[in-house]
């Protein structure tokens, strides 16, 4: 096996081209079927059915694990594959970059990704100077559903 992380192009039509990319958890064969596991589950199915049908990777969403269960749980549970039960290779994105004039947002906890996340949209100090208020006003920020609505300039 060659070292983990290695990309290498085995064949080429045009611009179309197949690769062999080689993980920790195995090598994966490109264009590859790549099945979608957003929380770390493949709806409908098992681990064991999904590596019955013969994938050899699978999708996760950082974003919605970073909301539940959350980094720390993951982690305390073994990391991602043994949460998963899936033995072989796991691809997470990292949530990407948007460009936004209005936000819905909740702030979870202090120094998290999405409290940043808020700051770089809205401003560090108009961030703190809300969360300051909502805290001293004893406003919950710890449950999913908890949101504000946070808008760019008037139109």
């Amino acid at each position: 096996m060659t070292a983990p992380g290695t990309f290498r192009v085995t064949g080429q039509a045009g611009r179309a081209r197949s690769a062999v990319l080689e993980t920790a958890h195995g090598a994966i064969e490109t264009p590859v079927f790549m099945p979608v596991g957003t929380q770390a589950s493949v709806k409908a199915l098992a681990s064991e059915d999904v590596e019955r049908l013969g994938a050899r990777i699978i999708l996760c969403n950082t974003y919605h694990l970073a909301l539940r269960p959350g980094a720390e749980r993951i982690a305390a549970l073994g990391g991602l594959h043994r949460f998963m039960s899936w033995p072989r290779a796991i691809l997470t994105d990292s949530g990407g970059f948007q460009v936004v004039t209005d936000l819905v947002t909740n702030f979870h906890l202090p120094r998290s990704t999405l409290l940043m996340l808020v700051a770089a949209f809205a401003g560090r100090e108009n961030v703190l100077a809300a969360y300051t208020e909502a805290v001293a006003r004893g406003y919950r920020f710890y449950s999913y559903g908890d949101a504000m609505l946070i808008t760019g300039a008037s139109a």
